[in-house]
């Protein structure tokens, strides 16, 4: 993949994170919002706006225009409006959201169940965490080969507005880089966002639904997935984990649908 996609992707969907906001709950395609403003940079010679763009002078817009048209065409036969999990997420309970401080609200969430979470965790190395200072990232394989969904959960201590303010798209591309496979507790909320009202000029074929949804629907043929294994040369196999790591998603955060590391998708669940 071009070494210029995920930078640029990740700095143009950032700094639309951050221009929406997070009062309310949205999502976008960065390649979407990226070949809109390309197309009408074109069209109209004028510069690519620089409150989402940060780019260099040699930046070629057409040629860009072509690798994320070429993107878009790998990605033509993929569900990207709905969250198709690899294994079953069976366990289902009612639990409070913080959306503010004096605002809490019950929603459904969804995990996996103890057992086969611990085998799975054991036998494929599958799910992954990581944090620094700001946030704690949470990253789960998809149904689809090589996709995975990565929740960006701001700690305890931080809200979501300011941690999100803070991230640049270095801070971001290291915490991908630095996700570890672990046994994860993790306890996530059901939801549907809407596709953010910011106008855009171009229709993709790709991202033309308006609604992004987290389920608990899982694949229906296994075969069908990229497993994994644990790397069976190595000479002293590392004993499994037996005691999981919680990660409790309670509050807002913000999500991203990821391929390899380059953001298909990006929104925020507020809880609202």
């Amino acid at each position: 993949m071009p070494s210029q996609l995920p930078s640029v992707l990740t700095t143009v969907g950032l700094n639309l994170l951050r221009k929406i906001g997070v009062q309310t709950s949205v999502f976008f395609s960065p390649i979407e919002v990226s070949l809109s403003f390309i197309n009408s940079s074109l069209e109209s010679n004028e510069l690519l706006p620089t409150d989402i763009f940060q780019v260099n002078s040699d930046f070629d817009e057409g040629d860009f225009k072509e690798k994320l048209e070429m993107l878009e065409s790998d990605l033509e036969e993929k569900n990207l409006s709905t969250t198709t999990w690899r294994y079953p997420f069976s366990v289902h309970r009612k639990k409070q959201f913080g959306i503010d401080k004096d605002i809490i609200k019950q929603l459904e969430f969804i995990s996996m169940e103890v057992d086969k979470n611990c085998q799975i965790s054991c036998d494929q190395e599958e799910n992954m965490s990581t944090e620094d200072e700001d946030f704690k990232v949470l990253s789960i394989p998809m149904a689809e080969n090589s996709l995975s969904f990565v929740i960006f959960l701001p700690k305890e201590d931080k809200s979501l507005s300011e941690s999100l303010e803070k991230l640049e798209t270095e801070a971001f591309q290291s915490l991908l880089h630095d996700l570890s496979f672990m046994y994860i507790d993790f306890q996530i909320p059901v939801f549907k966002v809407p596709k953010t009202s910011e106008t855009l000029t171009y229709s993709s074929r790709i991202f033309n639904f308006q609604e992004f949804e987290l389920t608990d629907k899982a694949v229906e043929d296994i075969g069908k997935c990229r497993i994994i294994p644990r790397n069976s040369t190595r000479i002293m196999q590392a004993a499994c984990e037996t005691i999981p790591l919680p990660f409790l998603v309670d509050h807002p955060f913000f999500f991203a649908v990821m391929t390899e590391n380059i953001p298909l998708i990006l929104g925020i669940f507020n809880g609202k």
